[in-house]
């Protein structure tokens, strides 16, 4: 009895709360990446990613500079590099940059908490629960477009590279080392190369060293940094096209602005909180919130005797994360509310709300202590367990299932490489249908990503060539639907399913033969048939598939190979859909 007492005080401490739910966070963000992997490019990746690994590797090394949009995202663009070169543009590489660069986040932020800790007596307790929660908020799924998008690797660079770079400059007043102080110009410097805001990151520092009180000659660094980084990259800039401006923002709707502002600032709650109206309050509640704060923190850290430099240091990151909220949110003010909600645009909103949790802890130490009173460890597990349930049960919806979505990328990815000129499908991977057809032409011709590797590889060449197939087992399936493509008319979509009872398992891709042996078409299977897993196999559940066939050949007779596994199936043809 008193042993299973003492297990559940131990399970419920604010230790064990906190590192179950670490633990937990990141696992799901994990699994979600999983789930929601595809090698299929999606937009930016196209121009952004495989265009410019192309225009490189042709010799064209200028492009590592050049803008996209209105950023210079060249850290990324040597990742991309990477995984073209060695990896084969196959963006596992990329997706697992996304976790690592996050996890970097989660171990300075705990870096600064330990050096912190230094200064508050008695802290160690606190600090430790502190560290594993702030750990596992780092990895929160509302950056799940972050997360899964191959493209994204600059934002995570954007929202770590800073926080570093102050953690080192903060590192270089306490110990008044030069390396330390070299290493926080470097990574000053190399913020320029994340997004545009990260031009910011200097000034930024340099205002942080007067605070600091760092010598001149430190000062004058920074200085002509500050000066020499942002008219390098202004220097042949041009200003994109149908973006708006935070100066015109400001100037025409400054309520907007603010608004747009405050919401991205909570905007991590937006998502914890469901969406909707609702969360749209919440949020802005949140950054209305952290924006007081952090003016409070301020006029209580700049001014204090007793105060870290992590302290210092950890603020101005802030004061950046809330410059890049003003920015973006005048810059997207034209596109309407909803894109500063944005999945994507968490990323440094959730590691900005860690970093103020890190200051009000540090400023107001005493509110947070542990201390070995039953009422007050009681208290503190009964404050950590509402917080991590409510954020858990946003963190799992990284588990719910992507098939539906990444099929949809095949078949987009399958239209590209027939040269079928369907805009509902491609669209699913690029917002301009016929931008990217362009683009994928080229790639298609040199078999880069997806287009040079099975089921894609080679299809647009052996449709219409003879096959002579060998004998096969019989596969089950259907032709459901033939839907007419009304941008194509020398093509039309198909639904159905097909599986291969003798290995319980489901081709991967699907060639459709007219009675001459002529290959005829293909098709991608992946989607969820519930109906097929009930009727047939539980492992059937995804025997459904899309694709495409040629409109010359629908009135004949066709049959269907399924490859990988190899199997065939006579198929009788359904009206075509009107």
């Amino acid at each position: 009895m008193i042993v299973g007492q003492n297990l559940a005080r131990a399970l419920l401490s604010p230790l064990s709360i906190s590192a179950i739910f670490s633990t937990l966070m990141v696992g799901l963000a994990v699994a979600g990446g999983f789930l929601g992997f595809s090698s299929v490019p999606f937009w930016d990746m196209w121009n952004g990613a495989l265009l410019f690994t192309m225009k490189f590797q042709d010799g064209q090394l200028g492009q590592i500079w050049s803008q996209h949009n209105e950023h210079r995202i060249v850290l990324a663009r040597l990742l991309f590099i990477l995984d073209s070169s060695i990896f084969g543009d196959r963006s596992v590489f990329l997706i697992c940059m996304n976790y690592v660069i996050m996890a970097f986040a989660g171990f300075y932020l705990v870096r600064y908490i330990s050096q912190i800790s230094t200064t508050i007596a008695d802290s160690k307790p606190t600090a430790r629960v502190l560290s594993l929660m702030i750990f596992g908020w780092v990895f929160l799924w509302t950056q799940q477009e972050n997360f899964v998008w191959a493209f994204q690797s600059q934002f995570f660079l954007m929202t770590v590279l800073p926080l570093i770079a102050f953690y080192f400059l903060a590192r270089s007043a306490d110990h008044g080392d030069g390396v330390s102080f070299g290493i926080s110009l470097f990574l000053g410097v190399l913020s320029a190369g994340t997004m545009a805001n990260g031009i910011a990151v200097l000034p930024m520092m340099l205002l942080c060293a007067f605070f600091l009180k760092l010598p001149l000659y430190k000062k004058s660094f920074l200085l002509i940094l500050s000066v020499a980084v942002p008219y390098a990259y202004f220097y042949g800039y041009v200003a994109p096209e149908h973006h708006g401006s935070l100066s015109s923002s400001l100037r025409d709707d400054p309520g907007t602005v603010l608004l747009y502002t405050m919401i991205y600032l909570g905007s991590p709650f937006y998502h914890i909180f469901g969406h909707g109206t609702v969360a749209y309050f919440v949020a802005f509640c949140f950054g209305l919130g952290i924006s007081a704060g952090s003016i409070f923190l301020a006029s209580k850290i700049l001014f204090s005797t007793t105060r870290s430099p992590f302290q210092v240091s950890l603020l101005h990151y802030v004061a950046f994360v809330g410059a890049t909220a003003l920015a973006t949110a005048g810059g997207r003010a034209v596109f309407g509310i909803h894109a500063v909600v944005a999945e994507r645009y968490t990323t440094p909103t959730v590691v900005m709300w860690a970093a103020f949790v890190v200051l009000v802890w540090a400023t107001f130490p005493n509110a947070f202590q542990l201390r070995e009173q039953r009422n007050s460890i009681r208290a503190w597990s009964s404050i950590l367990t509402i917080f991590s349930f409510f954020v858990l049960m946003s963190q799992f919806n990284a588990l719910q299932s992507k098939a539906l979505h990444l099929a949809d990328q095949n078949l987009a990815a399958l239209a590209l490489e027939l040269g079928v000129h369907d805009s509902d499908a491609i669209e699913k991977v690029y917002p301009v249908a016929d931008h990217v057809i362009l683009m994928a032409e080229e790639i298609v011709k040199r078999r880069r990503s997806v287009f040079g590797r099975f089921p894609f590889h080679d299809l647009r060449s052996t449709l219409g060539q003879p096959l002579i197939s060998s004998s096969l087992q019989l596969c089950v399936g259907s032709m459901d639907e033939i839907i007419p493509v009304s941008t194509d008319p020398s093509f039309v979509k198909v639904r159905g399913w097909i599986f291969d009872q003798n290995s319980n398992s489901v081709s991967e891709l699907v060639s459709f033969i007219n009675s001459g042996n002529v290959v005829s078409g293909f098709a991608i299977t992946g989607w969820p048939r519930d109906d097929v897993a009930s009727a047939i196999s539980p492992s059937a559940r995804y025997s459904g598939f899309f694709g495409y066939l040629r409109q010359q050949d629908v009135e004949g007779g066709l049959s269907a190979i399924g490859s990988s596994p190899d199997c065939v199936l006579e198929l009788s043809m359904p009206k075509i859909v009107e």
